[in-house]
């Protein structure tokens, strides 16, 4: 607990004189540490002469009759002894009775907050976030013993195993405290009866869903009957008379129950080219359903579902087709995982089987107005599914019957966690689905309720400064972009979404964006069903209204950041940044938004953890898996002069990582590595020529913690974020996540810490070199 946590907590914990009163006393107690001589680490044996005498304040009768009060037997002197040791705390308790004798009560208040605070982490999942902020971390966790120049990781971490005493790192602990306890938070928030606002809807959901294992509750029998009567049968009866490709937009479009195909209807406003404002449909041939059913249901455990399930001819069913479902995924060619945009065409050539007509006719049969092909475009995206639609075609047209028991399957095993206690067991991964449920018909609203109540708008605000100022330098600092016009705006058209979109932040508008959503009741799996169904009638409003809706009103409907509940999907609730391609979107989570992380006690801190990830996401869209995905869902090519300096930086890249750590078969370290290299250390430029405008930026001005000036606190504390045990270190293989030290040491590449007078585009290799103690290959063209 340092003086700005302590702030932090004690304002929401009590009242302003409860803060004055832990301040004045924690100060005085900070300064008596500093000065307690060593003899009061030595230990002592004696009698209660002994404590009297490292107590000045406190005599021999006060310690007698204190501790005698509560012994069973009182202590004799002459027959006992007492054992000194660490007797720092001893002198402290000196000082205070000296200092506090006429008004104890600030003493009661600190003792207060200080044993509150040990017991945060069983207690209070809001006031744990407050406990440390960044920079007092680093006084915990520093391995003082080490040079920086040397190696900056030990300096900045070498005590993280004392400090942890577990594997985890600085994200890993968050996500598992943000899992753990905000699930219970959830749990044990009371919920609105008429559940008239958007939060008590997705508490209710998310409470009524988990209630089911909890209170082993059972309700299959009434997601068979409402999965029948939209085809999806478990019994040997009738089936729909429309093909598989019909039968497979309806569910999207209309139900909401995206399989092997998820169809969304857009109003974009980007401007496709020369286009302007065009209707979009973004199709998908993969799912948060079919997700589940690959990694969940093996073989082994769709026999253990299915016979209890249905009968046996369904098992059959079900296990035939998933068997070449299976192989197929393995056979899918590369060009299927590269987005294409066109029109029904552009569909009818990546599904051999399956005709343009079919396609056209499928799906203008569920929008209310036709899709126009001159002004309209579709926007495809893992398209192994449409594949594998492909090939259900061929190989069952003669009798479907099999197919829709797959599907049927394939549904039920997803809903699991809302509809059987007993069924959930018998899948491969019996971990609730709760949470993914809400983010398919609600998007970031899980997010939101964490972002409501432990993010702080000052913060976002200060992070959208910082992002402005970082836009404002791309042509500065990366020199290699070359004078491509095209590849300065795309740096700068990178968008952060700061924990949630901008317009969830207000609990009001939150509850109209979600105000599709129906009340949440038992049986909770038919309401996430209405949800579902919900959901695929708003995306048709959404995208009806922003055609034909004109003036202030559009807006409301023409909502940017709705091109992203696809991707949403698939970022939860924790501690870990994602870059989407093709969007050229990168979403910094809300946990990482939290006090833990952000509201540091100065702007070192602040630019070392949110500018940092800022930084990083707004270089990912160069990184070589990503240069040539466009954010309006195609390839981008590059001119020749932009491709000769990007493969200078790129060879730059691989020399400073090269024998660094041997290789594991084919897995080269500085190639696997390469991508999250180059965002680390085109971050790093970023943030430290950001930095540089900031007027409480003062590099040579001390910080608060001893030996340390502000500059030499952003690294330190930059290097924190990459914290963990030493096993994790001794243990890595070559993988696309850079090894942590690596991580943190490529500072000295930068040659900053080893010489602060240095300037960041002026290296001194063969320092660095000698810092490193091996020969690194220096950049000669590219600035690093």
């Amino acid at each position: 607990m340092t003086e700005e946590s302590i702030m932090g907590v004690a304002i929401p914990f009590a009242d302003a004189s409860f803060m004055i009163d832990v301040q004045k006393v924690d100060r005085l107690f900070r300064i008596w540490i500093n000065q307690v001589p060593s003899s009061y680490r030595t230990p002592v044996i004696g009698v209660f002469d002994a404590i009297a005498n490292k107590t000045p304040n406190i005599d021999k009768a006060t310690w007698k009759a204190s501790i005698n009060k509560y012994l069973l037997t009182p202590f004799d002197e002459n027959l006992s002894l007492i054992n000194l040791h660490n007797m720092w705390g001893l002198l402290i308790m000196s000082n205070l009775k000296k200092e506090f004798e006429a008004n104890t009560k600030p003493v009661y208040h600190w003792l207060t907050m200080m044993v509150h605070s040990y017991l945060f982490s069983a207690s209070s999942f809001e006031y744990v976030l407050l406990s440390r902020s960044p920079t007092s971390k680093c006084a915990a966790t520093s391995g003082r013993w080490r040079h920086p120049c040397q190696d900056l990781y030990s300096y900045s971490c070498g005590n993280w195993d004392v400090f942890k005493k577990n594997d985890e790192d600085a994200y890993d602990r968050l996500e598992r405290i943000v899992m753990e306890t905000g699930r219970n938070w959830i749990m044990q928030t009371p919920v609105s009866s008429g559940q008239h606002r958007s939060r008590d809807k997705v508490m209710a959901a998310y409470k009524l869903c988990h209630e089911v294992y909890l209170g082993r509750k059972e309700n299959m029998n009434d997601a068979r009957q409402y999965l029948s009567r939209l085809g999806l049968r478990y019994y040997n009866d009738s089936f729909p008379v429309t093909g598989i490709v019909e039968f497979m937009v309806k569910l999207t479009m209309r139900h909401g129950i995206h399989t092997l195909l998820a169809i969304q209807p857009k109003y974009d406003l980007g401007n496709l080219g020369d286009s302007g404002n065009t209707t979009r449909l973004t199709i998908s041939g993969q799912s948060l359903i079919v997700d589940n059913w690959i990694v969940d249901m093996t073989e082994e455990s769709i026999m253990g579902v299915a016979i209890p399930f249905a009968d046996a001819s369904f098992m059959i069913d079900v296990q035939k087709v998933d068997r070449l479902f299976r192989i197929w995924i393995n056979q899918v060619p590369s060009s299927y995982r590269t987005p294409v945009i066109g029109v029904f065409d552009a569909i009818a050539n990546k599904t051999p089987n399956i005709d343009k007509a079919t396609w056209k006719a499928s799906i203008n049969k569920y929008l209310l107005t036709p899709f126009d092909e001159n002004l309209s475009l579709i926007n495809l995206h893992n398209m192994w599914g449409l594949l594998i639609m492909s090939n259900l075609k061929k190989e069952f047209e003669a009798n479907t019957k099999p197919v829709y028991h797959w599907l049927t399957m394939m549904v039920h095993s997803y809903l699991f966690s809302a509809s059987s206690f007993e069924y959930v067991l018998l899948s491969r991964s019996p971990t609730s689905k709760c949470a993914s449920y809400i983010r398919q018909v609600a998007p970031f609203a899980l997010q939101a309720l964490f972002a409501h109540k432990h993010v702080s708008t000052d913060d976002v605000a200060l992070a959208k400064r910082i992002h402005r100022k970082f836009v404002s330098l791309s042509s500065r600092v990366f020199p290699w972009l070359g004078g491509d016009k095209s590849a300065q705006e795309r740096f700068r058209n990178v968008r952060v979404i700061l924990g949630i979109p901008d317009i969830l932040y207000n609990p009001l508008t939150m509850d109209r964006h979600y105000s599709y959503l129906p009340k949440f009741d038992e049986p909770v799996v038919l309401s996430i069903l209405l949800a579902f169904e919900a959901k695929a009638k708003h995306d048709m409003l959404n995208y009806q209204m922003g055609m034909f809706t004109s003036g202030v009103l559009a807006n409301r409907y023409r909502f940017k950041p709705l091109r992203e509940d696809g991707v949403a999907e698939n970022f939860f609730l924790g501690a870990t940044p994602l870059y989407v391609p093709y969007f050229s979107v990168f979403f910094i989570p809300p946990v990482l938004l939290s006090t833990t992380f952000f509201a540091g006690s100065s702007s070192v801190s602040q630019w070392a953890s949110i500018g940092r990830l800022i930084a990083r996401g707004m270089v990912h869209p160069f990184t070589v898996a990503n240069v040539e995905k466009s954010d309006v869902g195609l390839l981008q090519y590059w001119p020749y002069d932009f491709y000769s300096e990007y493969a200078l930086r790129i060879a730059c890249m691989r020399n400073l990582y090269d024998n660094l750590i041997p290789s594991r078969g084919t897995r080269v370290y500085a190639d696997v590595a390469r991508d999250e290299n180059m965002a680390d250390i085109g971050g790093l430029e970023l943030l430290l020529e950001g930095i540089k405008n900031d007027s409480c930026y003062v590099p040579t001005n001390p910080s608060r913690i001893p030996g340390l000036n502000q500059q030499k606190l952003l690294f330190v504390s930059y290097c924190m974020s990459f914290c963990g045990s030493r096993a994790s270190i001794d243990s890595y293989v070559p993988s696309k996540i850079p090894r942590r030290d690596h991580r943190c040491n490529v500072v000295h590449e930068l040659s900053i810490f080893y010489d602060t007078s240095a300037s960041i585009m002026s290296l001194d290799h063969a320092r660095v070199a000698k810092a490193y103690q091996q020969e690194i290959t220096p950049c000669r063209r590219v600035d690093i």
